[in-house]
């Protein structure tokens, strides 16, 4: 297929992936789609170096990086696809439909995979805000071939008092809270008010969706800012957490979820040859707020429990696998955050002894074997351990939610 062709069907079809965005990424940088084999490697150098001045030394977050043309063309091929399957995917999985959205605001949209996601899930009008013009350009030139109209405005968030016209139904910020006042002591109590400051320009039933890299100490602030969050109380924490209290990982644990992802053939080489990933899947931390008015009411309970029975609860970690064959997860909940496992030897007696007419979507068991972090589960008569719950044959477990799903 022709270059000329590839482009034609990316500005025609309505619903875009990666792969599509990309003829328009290169072209957005130099003019054309065509990316010669010296402009790759100087793409790959060049993703080497600021993936070390993000996640190494950190002395490029918050830095205007993409006034420099080579790492614009490195963020355009390699993060910029990264960034936009992460929000398409948190963003498909919101209580309310994006086509239900009729105004967005992306706050540090730079050149728009946050703010084009929106588009394409279908919210009506998005504004995207940025410090970096040469950012904003690109994202320009790729609504304008997309015939879409996007309003873009240039901003230091952390210069300017004045806060952003709504109000909206949505309010994205997409690996930027980071990097905000990232040198300065008060950084969490800073970032807290910022984003509290934002309920002026939010509707009522609207919310905040706040993307972040998975790195343990980016992690582990997004959580300090959840706790101000949760102990303020004007703001409700809709998701990942199912607790309004204090986060039970913290001080020295983390909270990611991890999107599987099959990334276009560029992403994957440019990865190769800087030696950093080929993204066969993605991690993000995230929070998804709401006004705490626009709570549905809480029913009170005639009892008080100390039981996790019953009770939704997120796996947030992979399978832990001990030598004697046990596997368990880290399920975190309204009671907090512990640990939930199975025994093979166990299991596989009890696929022995039990009904054969009982279903894979029946048995504990086999469900429990098939979990991955970020589904949500409910279970009941588990078996008391010291370090958490285990299951057994009588074990009632269902999967409300699962949240890692192919493409």
């Amino acid at each position: 297929m022709s270059h000329f062709l590839l482009l034609k069907l990316c500005y025609s079809v309505p619903s875009m992936t990666e792969q599509r965005y990309l003829p328009l990424l290169i072209e957005s940088w130099k003019g054309n789609s065509l990316l010669e084999k010296e402009e790759l490697f100087r793409i790959a150098h060049r993703v080497r170096q600021i993936s070390r001045g993000l996640t190494g030394t950190r002395e490029l977050a918050g830095e205007p990086y993409l006034d420099d043309p080579v790492s614009l063309g490195a963020y355009l091929c390699y993060y910029w696809p990264v960034s936009y399957r992460t929000a398409s995917f948190l963003l498909s999985n919101l209580p309310i439909s994006l086509k239900k959205i009729d105004s967005a605001l992306d706050i540090g949209a730079g050149a728009g995979p946050v703010t084009f996601a929106l588009i394409d899930g279908g919210v009506r009008r998005v504004v995207a805000w940025d410090r970096s013009e040469k950012a904003l350009k690109v994202l320009r030139h790729i609504a304008r071939r997309r015939n879409v109209s996007i309003q873009t405005l240039v901003v230091d968030l952390e210069q300017r008092n004045a806060l952003p016209p709504g109000p909206f139904t949505l309010i994205t910020l997409g690996n930027l809270l980071n990097e905000l006042w990232k040198n300065e002591p008060d950084r969490i109590q800073r970032r807290f008010q910022f984003l509290k400051s934002l309920l002026s320009s939010l509707k009522p039933d609207g919310r905040i969706v706040i993307l972040e890299p998975a790195l343990s100490s980016i992690s582990r602030e997004l959580l300090q800012v959840r706790d101000l969050v949760t102990s303020d109380g004007e703001l409700h924490v809709e998701a990942p957490c199912f607790r309004q209290a204090h986060c039970p990982a913290l001080p020295e644990g983390v909270c990611h979820t991890e999107i599987p992802w099959n990334p276009p053939s560029l992403v994957r080489e440019i990865g190769r040859r800087a030696r950093v990933s080929d993204r066969r899947s993605v991690k993000t931390s995230y929070l998804i707020l709401r006004p705490s008015s626009s709570r549905p009411p809480v029913g009170s309970s005639p009892f008080i429990t100390d039981s996790p029975e019953g009770l939704p609860h997120r796996v947030v970690s992979d399978p832990l696998i001990s030598k004697s064959g046990r596997v368990r997860y880290l399920v975190c909940g309204q009671m907090g955050r512990f640990s939930l496992a199975a025994d093979r030897a166990q299991a596989l007696q009890s696929n022995r002894t039990e009904d054969p007419r009982r279903s894979f979507s029946q048995d504990p068991f086999d469900l429990f074997f098939s979990l991955s972090r970020g589904d949500v589960v409910v279970f009941q008569n588990v078996e008391k351990r010291e370090t958490g719950y285990g299951i057994r044959s009588g074990t009632v477990l269902r999967i409300l939610n699962r949240e890692q799903f192919p493409r």
